[in-house]
């Protein structure tokens, strides 16, 4: 699955990280909407068998539901439409498939199944069922869970990095093969835990975030704050850019110019509020085209927000971005038990920031809530937001715009938003 941390929630279910979904973007899976399309959908429960006279739809939007049943299994949803979802979605209609990460390039969608360890490719009819294009195992290679968006390259190259073995998977995504493997045993550092952050494509390569935890995520490595880039090179496919003035790296975003930011919110937060003396929550800059974190260039999040610890980094219109902060007016060792973290804690207020001005104003339609789920949602360029109230119970949809206001699109029963994005008809069909 795709990651995105949210320390705060590691108590609520170790199992979690013993299947590996590591920092988690949810810990929890917390109650998240059900969404339908402003289209209705056709049968999209049917897989139709691989054929070139299959017509395929010229674009589609996909959504992704992932559901939460006894004893934290999982289940995942795969629906698709003309438009953007709206409504409430019918489960009945969609194909079930396991517990899986749900990715894409401009042509398919790409699950991970996490029960059988192996990668498929999805087209999308003009009906909108979908064709399975194509698959290969990643058991040969001692993947335990699938938790990274491939990194794709040209339609025929496409890197899978599995940070925690230290390797990365080359293979052609549209005729779904495996053409090699390039280990980066660099990658590791003994002790901890190792986790790529959502990776973004700046040019010819993409940059991200590498992650170094304990095993019980309450502590990060000396040079926990470490970016990452990745190039197709295979003498040469990682580059990393340290720097110390902050710690506990995962989420970042890219602005208009190309710039990547990184969030160092020491562990989502969790570190500061469990009594850490730690570095405020900082947002450092790798401008684009540079090798090397912008030394001229920190955006304190602690100082700017009066705030002990931020929650989530959510672009919004490319310059500007939101976080959940924790109130300045509560004072997290009178509302949290010694040594526990922020899970449930309903102390956290959303915040529109402006990279380039550097100033801040509270986010209009959001009301103070527990830390929720940092799942990046995107849609023609729309960012979309998911707040939820108790485990497994009602939850909202939010877009978030360039003013600084969030409007609610939805109200859902449980179910939590996986995934979404538009494909179009491959290339040569």
């Amino acid at each position: 699955m795709q990651l995105s941390p949210s320390f705060s929630r590691v108590s609520c279910s170790s199992s979690l990280a013993a299947a590996g979904r590591g920092p988690g973007q949810w810990w929890c899976v917390l109650g998240v909407g059900l969404l339908a399309f402003g289209a209705a959908c056709s049968d999209s429960a049917t897989v139709v068998p691989l054929d070139a006279n299959t017509e395929r739809a010229d674009s589609a939007v996909v959504v992704a539901i992932l559901t939460r049943g006894p004893e934290d299994t999982f289940q995942t949803y795969l629906l698709a439409s003309e438009g953007a979802p709206q409504g409430r979605l019918d489960l009945s209609t969609a194909l079930e498939l396991p517990d899986a990460l749900v990715a894409q390039n401009d042509e398919a969608i790409f699950i991970g199944d996490n029960e059988r360890l192996v990668f498929q490719r999805y087209e999308v009819n003009a009906d909108y069922s979908f064709t399975l294009a194509g698959e290969f195992s990643l058991q040969g290679y001692g993947v335990a869970y699938i938790n990274n968006q491939p990194l794709f390259f040209s339609p025929t190259t496409a890197y899978y990095v599995d940070a925690p073995r230290g390797q990365i998977i080359v293979f052609n995504p549209t005729s779904m093969q495996i053409t090699g493997d390039i280990q980066v045993p660099e990658l590791l550092r003994d002790d901890y835990l190792v986790w790529l952050g959502p990776s973004h494509r700046i040019g010819d390569r993409y940059l991200a975030a590498v992650l170094y935890t304990n095993d019980d995520y309450t502590a990060t490595a000396p040079d926990s704050t470490v970016g990452i880039i990745l190039e197709e090179n295979p003498n040469e496919p990682i580059r990393f850019l340290r720097d110390a003035r902050g710690i506990g790296a995962y989420l970042s975003l890219v602005d208009s110019r190309g710039d990547l930011y990184l969030a160092a919110d020491a562990l989502s937060g969790d570190l500061a509020l469990t009594g850490q003396d730690v570095p405020s929550s900082r947002v450092l800059r790798v401008q684009n085209g540079a090798d090397a974190v912008d030394p001229s260039y920190l955006l304190d999040l602690g100082q700017l927000l009066d705030t002990p610890a931020t929650f989530g980094f959510w672009p919004v219109d490319g310059d500007k971005f939101v976080v959940q902060a924790w109130a300045s007016d509560v004072d997290p060792r009178e509302v949290l038990e010694p040594g526990s973290g922020s899970f449930g804690a309903p102390y956290f207020d959303w915040m529109f920031v402006d990279i380039a001005t550097g100033t801040r104003q509270p986010v209009r339609g959001l009301q103070r809530s527990v830390a929720n789920n940092t799942i990046r949602l995107a849609l023609d360029g729309q960012t979309y937001l998911q707040q939820s109230f108790e485990l497994g119970g009602r939850s909202e949809l939010y877009a978030l715009f360039a003013d600084g206001s969030a409007v609610k699109v939805a109200e859902n029963e449980p179910g939590e938003f996986w995934f979404m994005g538009r494909v179009r008809r491959p290339a040569l069909q």
